[in-house]
């Protein structure tokens, strides 16, 4: 089951150059094709999460890595942004840099995690601009992932929340220790 896991965990990275495959070839027009492998990657996320749990063995590397591969599906996710059009390259440049920060520099996980909400949040704007069916379907994702774990729906939205004053907090501690 562990085996299994980690080559869901693993299927991110093939979905994530899907996602730019289809920024250089459809440019804005590949949205609903990103929205659906979103979905599917955020589906991957949480089965992968729950075989790993189920498996009570402790994380191998690729489960004490998964944050990276989200944050790399994401990071896909903005370069297609960027390369469609719909954002900037210097919106793009500068998310990179904060996720960067965020979670190699400070290694701060749940701020790596807060980071990564300007990309949903794009994703889910422009999903409601181009078609109401698109952004129904991630709210419904979002309803189905919730009915199904909530606990685990309410922690991940809870460490969401406490990345920003989480690393608001570490930031001071970290510039003395630069000095």
């Amino acid at each position: 089951m562990s085996v299994f896991a980690d080559l869901l965990t693993l299927s991110r990275v093939p979905m994530g150059l899907a996602v730019v495959y289809a920024g250089l070839n459809g440019g804005a027009s590949a949205l609903p094709q990103v929205i659906w492998l979103s979905l599917l990657a955020w589906t991957v996320d949480s089965v992968d999460g729950h075989l790993k749990r189920a498996a009570r063995k402790p994380p191998n590397w690729i489960g004490r890595h998964d944050l990276t591969f989200d944050v790399f599906f994401n990071g896909c996710v903005a370069f297609f942004f960027a390369l469609s059009g719909i954002v900037s390259a210097w919106l793009f440049s500068l998310w990179v840099g904060a996720v960067g920060l965020v979670r190699f520099i400070l290694r701060s996980r749940s701020g790596a995690i807060a980071a990564n909400a300007l990309v949903v949040l794009t994703l889910v704007i422009n999903a409601f601009q181009q078609a109401f069916a698109l952004g129904g379907a991630i709210i419904g994702w979002a309803a189905v992932a919730l009915a199904l774990d909530r606990r685990r729906f309410m922690y991940r939205l809870r460490l969401f929340a406490a990345g920003i004053p989480a690393l608001a907090r570490r930031w001071p501690q970290l510039r003395r220790e630069d000095e």
